[in-house]
Order: C-alpha cells, then structure tokens, then sequence
C-alpha cells in the first residue's frame, strides 16, 4: 500500500495521500462445505495455497516449501487452488518444477476457481495455508485463513508487511529449508499454531467495513474540498462545518470522483448484508453519504 508504492519509488515524498484498508469482519462464509470438483473426498492434512496463478502470486515457491516438507518427514499433500489469467500465470513454471520432480507430482492437485462452499471445504480440512506473494494490494487471504482456525505463512512482501502482526513467523525468501520446516511445525497441533492464528485475528479486528466505508466518506469529502492551484474568487457552492468547496474545484475533481464512487455505491446498494453493516438506517454515515451522492448525480446530469 502506501509504504510499497514509495518504496517503489511511484510516490514522492510530498505527494498527498490516504490510505483506506479493507475490511476482514466478513470472511467467513455461511456456505455448507463442498468437495471441490478434481480432488479426493478423503483428501486432509495439507498445505493449502490459495490464489489465482498470477506470477507475481509464487505458487512454485509454495511447491519449492512442500517439497522441502517432504524431504523432512511431511507426508501431507499441497493444494494449489485459485483461478488462471489468461497472461501473467505461472502454469508453465509448476509444470516444469513438476517434471524435474515426478515423484512428487501425485501428490499435488491443481484447482481452478472455488465457490465459497468448495473453499470452506479447503479451510477445514487444510493443516497450513502458505502464502508466499511477492506484491499484495492489501492481503485477506491470512486474515481468511485465521478465522478458518487455520494458520497462515506468508510472506511480509509488499503490503503485507504493513498490516500483518509483527509477532508471527513468516516465510524466509531465501531458505526454504528452514521455512518448511517452520511450515511443518505451524501445521501440527501446538502452541505456535494457537498463538499464530490468536495474532492474526487480533490483528484483523483492527480492519473494519465499517471504518473503511467512514474512511471513503471522509476521504471524498477530502478530495472534493481541496483547494485549487489557484485561489478561486468563485462563491463556494457547498458549506459544511469545517469544508468549504469551491464550483470550480468540484468541477475539477467531479469526473475522478464520480465514477469510482458511483460503482462504490452499487456495491454496497447490491448486497443487503453490506448495506446494513456498512450505512446503518439513520446512521450519521448514511446521511453524509446521502448528501455527497446526490450532489455528485445532480453534476452528472
């Protein structure tokens, strides 16, 4: 996030910015479990590797971990699940780690895309879930994870390293001897297991739906009154306590701003249970927002 895009150098030091995080309240998902299509119904005790095959997401690092597992004792097999793109994957890549390895390939099995209910079914019969990205957005999947009751190791790449705890072990990049063997010690029954997924959920009571969507607000509202580059002698169009917002700045940040909240909003408005969590009926977010909205519609007419 932030501390990634300035480390990438795409972000001065000077430039303006916010941060708006996403929420892990709503992980878990009411869907009774289903055995996913291609993979054994009596299928346990496996390191699970969830998310689509995008290069960047280092699924052969995940099979380079088991491998090295089994080399010291596991007996479990690897399940890499998620959706292929169409460019950027890594399938070729799995493939030939696979064909360097032949005695391990009968124990991998390669999933595309999950229903929740498949994905339940992964999570509660799953010993680990490894995460080793190398570049994340945000990063739900050891949040997803934790509250499965199932630990995560990842890696603390890109955002992860923002928002992870600072007490868990995570994946060493560069010795993946030690890291399947903390692997196999993260998936047995054990205190390090318990304290692993007690961190993550802690953690992950800090990301809220409802605070990302007082953040949105917030933020629009941020935007939409900024001041111009030059001072405008314009009557100021809208007037809240502490915001003033000029007709020529409004229309100068209407076309950025419409759009994005615009499909924001139908997101929210589509789905009942994030309606009700995310702008409670009478609640002092509803009414901002209401205004806001309806403000940016009247532009657009």
């Amino acid at each position: 996030m932030l501390t990634q895009a300035r480390s990438s150098g795409l972000l001065p030091d000077a430039t303006v910015t916010a941060t708006v995080y996403s929420g892990t309240d709503r992980l878990l998902s009411p869907s009774a479990p289903r055995t996913p299509i291609g993979i054994s119904e009596s299928l346990s005790g496996f390191f699970l590797c969830l998310g689509a095959s995008y290069k960047h997401k280092n699924r052969v690092l995940a099979l380079r971990i088991w491998a090295a597992a089994r080399e010291q004792g596991w007996t479990g097999d690897l399940v890499l699940a998620g959706p292929t793109p169409p460019d950027g994957n890594s399938l070729m890549d799995e493939d030939a780690f696979l064909l360097e390895h032949p005695d391990l390939s009968r124990g991998v099995w390669r999933l595309g895309a999950l229903s929740e209910a498949e994905k339940n079914w992964l999570y509660a019969r799953a010993a680990l879930v490894l995460y080793p990205t190398i570049s994340e957005g945000f990063g739900l999947v050891p949040f997803e994870a934790a509250a499965h009751n199932v630990p995560c190791l990842s890696t603390r790449a890109g955002s992860l390293d923002e928002i992870l705890p600072t007490d868990v072990p995570t994946i060493d990049l560069g010795d993946v001897s030690s890291t399947a063997r903390l692997a196999m010690e993260m998936a047995e029954e054990g205190p390090l297991r318990i304290a692993v997924c007690r961190s993550l959920n802690l953690r992950g009571a800090d990301f809220t739906w409802a605070a990302t969507a007082d953040r949105l607000v917030e933020f629009f509202w941020e935007v939409i009154g900024r001041p111009s580059r030059e001072p405008s002698r314009t009557t100021p169009l809208l007037e809240t306590p502490g915001l003033r917002v000029g007709r020529e700045v409004a229309a100068r940040n209407f076309g950025v701003l419409h759009r994005p909240l615009a499909w924001s909003v139908r997101q929210v408005a589509e789905r009942p249970q994030l309606r009700q969590l995310v702008i409670p009926p009478g609640s002092r977010r509803l009414k901002l927002g209401g205004r806001f909205v309806g403000y940016l519609d009247r532009r657009a007419r």
